[in-house]
């Protein structure tokens, strides 16, 4: 059982990880999508903002992807994952339902790998489920 845990986590952890990756290789094709995301919903952020913001996403994606590659803090680090990829698949979900929506690609693995909105929302729905099913079984390793 533990050795399918660690599978599912370092599954996770390795996408988390090609994801930041492929971001922080074609930086700018990221932020532009992190703006695109932001006229499209109005946020009138700034363009410095729209950076930090960029930047903040693939920290995160990295730091998750080294707690769930070594299994640190299997509960914490799934329980983040699951948020930011809820928060990602809610983004992705509006994205596809909109039609007239100028967004075509999420830049989940920058300009390296790119996905249409549904591929990216069946994506997401994957990883929702590896996700949860790792966490249950963290959680009831744990009980």
């Amino acid at each position: 059982m533990s050795k399918c845990i660690y599978i599912l986590n370092i599954t996770i952890g390795v996408v988390f990880l090609g994801s930041a990756l492929s971001k922080i290789i074609s930086i700018d094709a990221f932020i532009d999508i992190v703006n695109q995301f932001s006229d499209y919903w109005n946020w009138c952020l700034s363009y410095i903002t729209i950076q930090y913001i960029a930047y903040a996403i693939i920290v995160i994606e990295t730091i998750l992807s080294i707690l769930l590659i070594f299994n640190i803090k299997p509960i914490i680090s799934l329980s983040a994952s699951l948020m930011l990829l809820m928060s990602f698949t809610t983004l992705t979900a509006i994205n596809y339902l909109d039609e007239y929506t100028p967004i075509r690609s999420c830049g989940c693995f920058g300009e390296i790998l790119e996905f249409s909105p549904s591929g990216t929302l069946l994506k997401n729905i994957v990883l929702l489920l590896i996700s949860i099913t790792a966490f249950i079984l963290h959680y009831r390793r744990t009980q």
